[in-house]
């Protein structure tokens, strides 16, 4: 397998003493030809780099889902917006668009009676009768009116309560350029007969038009808190407890029929990953009380994203001597380069072989083998607007010649014996020869004689005596060479020869 694109030619640098006997070469990751699938890559997406072609860049800070993630719906899926979650699509009238903050795509609603239903099979949140816990329901939205009663997300159901069926309603409407919760009969009111069944949220920032912004509806059932949050700063709050405060006895939510759904049944505008998950709100580390109403949500996580290329196969010994990079880092990102050598990649590790920091144009010591691995980091600048791009990555490497086998081989029997002898070979990097034979013509597998199994390590000789061989039968033989420069370059087998051995006659 070899990755990439392979190329010869090119002068290149390396260690003067070896410089008459490598050959230049390359190998080409990215470019025009696109970039093969990684062997992993964590937060990275490709968009467009230099030239036009396809470049890796970080991805935008997206949601990902979890063993705690419900639903997760990201419009990036032409063919189905959902992209986690038991859930089933019942209606579908949002149309797919690229004015997105988040990956590729996003939802676009073009008023009432369209938008997106969906109805959860049971053992999901919305798909299950009785009691449930801890919950976030956020999405991102970017409204292009944000008129009063435009409704982004309406869920109704009934459930019985001492035997009599009573309705229910979880509700986000616009009401004078703020987003409103409405939720009627949503919790056990067996906890806490006195609470009322109507509860409200009101959000306290204007919602701008054709400005995305994100929401947050959330209950712990730990403490009873149901808090509704944008852009990670509390709007409003309460708690559903025996007392209205912390520390009373909590309800939870209680759920009736099943039902579907709906997303913007009313609205105007674009919405983007929508998550549903049963846990309470989860502030991240970049939306912190010191920075939460500043940055809000940055468009690249702080702690970047990174791949790490499939081995590429090149040959035996093979001396790589620079990375070359054609990249964009706008000011203050950065990107950081590794590689890796070894023989045998099939016992590597995340760890083994060792990594070692490259740097793009500088020249490359110690890196050789049979295989090589490149890694890279990305990170973007530290308000999280920006990130560096990696349209191509060339790998300058030698390789060793493989040495010209020798010209004239024969091969005498014996009793019990067969002597193979050569000439020298021409090639001056040839350090040595194996002896190569078996039973069947051009089939080397020959494990009978003494001296070892086939090919046999000769050193540098011209004539080697087998013995142990069985009288009567025929054997094939050939002789390779191997670079004195590195012993596991072998070089072409020469012409086959055949000896039969006999008793001799007395």
């Amino acid at each position: 397998m070899i990755l990439g694109t392979l190329r010869a030619g090119g002068s290149g640098s390396g260690p003067r003493t070896h410089l008459s006997l490598l050959s230049a070469k390359e190998v080409v990751l990215g470019g025009k030809d696109g970039w093969e699938e990684f062997a992993s890559s964590k937060n990275v997406t490709t968009g467009t780099g230099r030239f036009g072609y396809p470049a890796v860049e970080l991805a935008p800070n997206a949601f990902e889902a979890d063993e705690e993630t419900d639903l997760l719906i990201d419009f990036e899926d032409p063919g189905n917006p959902i992209s986690n979650g038991n859930y089933q699509i019942n209606k579908n009238f949002l149309k797919r668009s690229d004015q997105t903050m988040l990956e590729k795509a996003a939802g676009l609603s073009r008023g009432a009676g369209g938008g997106l239903s969906v109805k959860g099979k049971p053992g999901t949140f919305f798909g299950t009768e009785g009691l449930v816990g801890s919950f976030t329901l956020e999405f991102w939205l970017c409204p292009s009116v944000a008129e009063n009663g435009e409704t982004v997300f309406k869920w109704e159901s009934s459930k019985t309560v001492n035997n009599q069926l009573v309705y229910q309603l979880l509700n986000a409407s616009f009401n004078k350029g703020h987003l409103e919760w409405s939720l009627s009969n949503f919790f056990d009111d067996d906890v806490n007969p006195y609470h009322s069944h109507d509860l409200i949220l009101k959000g306290r920032t204007t919602i701008v038009p054709d400005t995305w912004s994100l929401h947050a509806l959330t209950y712990n059932s730990e403490n009873g808190c149901l808090e509704y949050l944008v852009n990670g700063v509390t709007e409003d709050l309460l708690y559903h407890t025996t007392t209205g405060q912390e520390g009373g006895e909590v309800s939870l939510v209680q759920f009736g029929t099943p039902s579907e759904v709906h997303f913007c049944p009313d609205y105007t505008g674009k919405i983007d990953d929508i998550r549903i998950e049963k846990r309470p709100y989860k502030v991240q580390s970049f939306q912190s009380a010191e920075n939460a109403g500043k940055v809000g949500h940055t468009l690249y996580v702080p702690a970047g994203g990174s791949f790490i290329s499939k081995p590429i196969m090149v040959s035996t010994g093979s001396k790589l001597n620079s990375l070359k990079a054609e990249m964009n880092i706008p000011s203050q990102t950065a990107v950081l380069f590794y590689v890796r050598s070894g023989e045998n990649y099939y016992n590597w590790t995340d760890t083994y072989p060792e990594w070692k920091p490259v740097e793009s144009g500088k020249d490359i010591q110690g890196v050789s083998g049979l295989y090589f691995q490149v890694s890279a980091e990305l990170y973007p600048d530290g308000s999280g607007e920006h990130t560096p791009s990696i349209t191509q990555i060339t790998l300058d490497y030698y390789e060793l010649p493989e040495p010209v086998p020798p010209f004239v081989v024969n091969a005498v029997a014996g009793n019990g014996t067969v002597t193979v002898s050569w000439n020298y070979s021409v090639d001056d990097t040839a350090g040595g020869y194996y002896v190569y034979y078996g039973s069947r013509p051009g089939e080397y597998l020959g494990r009978m004689a003494v001296e070892g199994d086939s090919p046999i390590n000769v050193g540098n000789t011209t004539s080697f005596t087998l013995t142990g061989l069985e009288n009567g039968r025929i054997y094939y033989f050939a002789v390779a060479a191997w670079s004195a420069y590195d012993n596991r370059v072998v070089g072409k087998l020469s012409k086959e020869v055949f000896a039969r051995p006999l008793a001799r006659l007395k």
